[in-house]
């Protein structure tokens, strides 16, 4: 995602060296026939991760900015291009959920004064239950456009659904299926 090697801590990974390790991810991805989707980083909420430093809640202060997450993000958006290979914007789809797309100075994105970041992160950092929303919906219509054989409703189903299954059999039952 980027996210992590964006902040300045002992997390951190300069862009250059990040983009290197995309590159080498996704290729040596692919040389295994791996399906690759890259999920590029979300915005941050300093105000709401700030907030829980000072409680003690989390370890380190807060180091990361939108700016930096938006700079990886493009990178993790090149380097998917350039082998070819989808990408889920989260940054953009972040702000264009907010109503943000024009804001001029993204860095002051906050929870603080701009309370509808709060629908996305739990903590300045990790998704809320409307930001997984956001990243299940695009990663399905990628899934479907991409790779549209492991698409959900092209899987085929090998075993019997949860509710049929005879608790008096189980074996027979579970595998039944493969009889059919």
């Amino acid at each position: 995602w980027g996210t992590n090697d964006a902040v300045d801590t002992f997390q951190h990974v300069y862009i250059k060296k990040y983009e290197n390790n995309m590159d080498e991810m996704i290729r040596m991805a692919k040389k295994r026939n791996i399906a690759v989707i890259v999920i590029g980083p979300t915005l941050h909420d300093t105000y709401a991760y700030t907030e829980l430093y000072k409680q003690g809640v989390v370890e380190f202060a807060d180091t990361a900015k939108n700016s930096t997450n938006k700079k990886y993000s493009e990178v993790a958006k090149k380097v998917s291009k350039a082998n070819g290979v989808p990408y889920i914007d989260l940054w953009t789809l972040f702000l264009e959920f907010g109503g943000w797309e024009d804001l001029q100075d993204v860095d002051n994105l906050n929870s603080k004064d701009y309370p509808k970041i709060k629908e996305l992160l739990i903590d300045g950092i990790h998704l809320q239950p409307q930001g997984y929303k956001i990243l299940f919906e695009n990663l399905q219509k990628v899934i479907k456009e991409f790779y549209p054989d492991l698409y959900f409703e092209n899987i085929p189903e090998h075993l019997i659904a949860w509710d049929k299954i005879d608790n008096n059999d189980m074996e027979n039952s579970i595998f039944s299926m493969e009889r059919d």
